[in-house]
């Protein structure tokens, strides 16, 4: 078990002034949902090495799990650590920015992620991560244009993400771009065949663009496999009801 796994380490690796296997323990803990005992562990470690960024990463996660306002702030406060150390770490930039938006700091998230992708060009296919959360940013804050150029470069670093293809298609649609967004809609369901969202909105494309007999017969498909569904029903009857109105 982890715990007599622990205990022989104890035993056999000289811990009390060891930063690497106070951090071993502490991700050993962690990896097998042991939270509260590898807090203890990174705790010592950022304690021992304060110019370490490791343990501020997972301190930062512990604090976040606790979805309290504390812990939220105590999150924060170790993720911007980690970053002051190593301002390349992935999980957490992810952390912060979460964190930012979660409580509604959106100015900070969003020079923070300005920050981020600025460090690269937009066809680098880097800091995927920041890109996106950068697009979700633009897109709440009813900026489509740019929330567009934010998951274009978010998928050059990774064109398999099909959250960032769906969130891609949102902003085309906010944009306006109608065919553009049934395109990107098109290229999420080839890639989550069962999206009843991306189903939903290619239907709603084509009846917003006129073509009610196509956007008819998606309602029907997306009704015959959930009968109830409210917005394909919803959808089916205006589509319908323009049809017998352009006759």
């Amino acid at each position: 078990t982890t715990e007599i796994y622990t205990l022989s380490l104890h035993d056999a690796l000289p811990i009390s002034e060891s930063v690497e296997v106070m951090i071993l323990l502490g991700r050993i803990n962690w990896e097998n949902d042991n939270k509260e005992q590898s807090l203890g562990y990174f705790l010592k470690a950022a304690k021992l090495e304060p110019g370490s960024w490791v343990p501020f990463v997972y301190l930062g996660h512990h604090y976040k799990s606790l979805n309290t306002p504390q812990g939220l702030d105590k999150a924060r406060k170790c993720y911007q650590k980690c970053l002051q150390i190593n301002p390349h770490e992935v999980e957490a930039g992810k952390g912060l920015s979460d964190i930012y938006r979660q409580t509604g700091k959106l100015q900070e998230n969003l020079s923070f992620l300005s920050e981020v992708t600025g460090r690269s060009m937009a066809a680098s296919g880097r800091c995927t991560w920041a890109w996106l959360r950068l697009g979700v940013h633009h897109l709440a804050a009813d900026q489509p244009t740019q929330a567009v150029q934010a998951f274009q470069a978010a998928l050059r670093g990774d064109s398999g993400d099909v959250t960032c293809w769906e969130a891609l298609a949102d902003a085309y649609m906010a944009r306006g771009s109608f065919n553009a967004a049934l395109k990107a809609f098109e290229k999420v369901q080839t890639m989550k065949e069962n999206s009843e969202y991306a189903r939903l909105m290619i239907a709603a494309i084509k009846d917003r663009v006129g073509k009610w007999r196509d956007a008819s017969t998606d309602y029907r498909a997306i009704l015959e496999h959930s009968p109830e569904y409210l917005p394909a029903l919803r959808g089916l009857g205006e589509s319908r009801s323009e049809e017998r109105r352009v006759g």
